[in-house]
């Protein structure tokens, strides 16, 4: 009898250790979790990718208001992009043109263009380079590669931004002087009226 009365107190002792078990690994049907404060960041769960907190927009009667896009006027704005003479975007460019601009300065033209040059092959596509080497190809004779350079710069010039219309000047006034230089009046002349198009 004891044998028995000890094997059916096991039995119950293993099923409410099941029935305990069992109620651990049921997951709740709803969770409910607190709304993120305003301002605040949303603590990330475990295994989950961080993002940042929306804002709201105030609830009306039937619910949550989804916000309004901007405006086309807004979404669409023009980016102005402007030209610097001293900027190429690229660092070490930027200092080759520093120093090319000072061996011109100098009278130097031989290393400016070197240094022009060696610029480009970093910053192809910087219009303060090849219009610096323009100046620096027409001191030097050079006539036209100066007209390609000046050209190549126009080519690569914003449509519109600051700077642009006095870069596009200098250019065409390059062009101006390189034809005249090598007796291409007419050339010179079409060029020179470009160039105050932009004055």
């Amino acid at each position: 009898m004891a044998a028995r009365e000890n094997t059916m107190l096991k039995q119950a002792t293993l099923t409410a250790m099941a029935l305990w078990l069992a109620g651990c690994t049921v997951a709740p049907t709803s969770t409910v979790e607190p709304p993120p404060r305003s301002g605040g960041y949303e603590q990330p769960r475990s295994g989950s990718v961080y993002t940042a907190p929306r804002e709201q927009e105030p609830r009306s009667s039937g619910g949550y208001v989804a916000p309004t896009p901007a405006p086309d006027s807004v979404r669409r704005a023009p980016v102005m992009a402007g030209y610097s003479d001293n900027s190429t975007g690229v660092s070490a460019a930027d200092a080759l043109l520093r120093e090319g601009k000072a061996y011109h300065q100098r009278g130097q033209y031989a290393n400016a263009a070197n240094n022009f040059e060696r610029a480009i092959r970093l910053a192809p596509r910087s219009p303060a380079l090849y219009l610096a080497l323009a100046r620096t190809r027409l001191a030097l004779n050079d006539f036209n590669s100066a007209i390609q350079m000046a050209n190549r710069a126009l080519s690569l010039l914003p449509g519109e931004g600051w700077g642009v219309a006095d870069a596009r000047a200098d250019a065409w006034t390059i062009i101006a002087d390189s034809r005249e230089a090598s007796g291409d009046s007419k050339g010179a002349a079409v060029a020179r009226s470009k160039a105050r198009e932009y004055w």
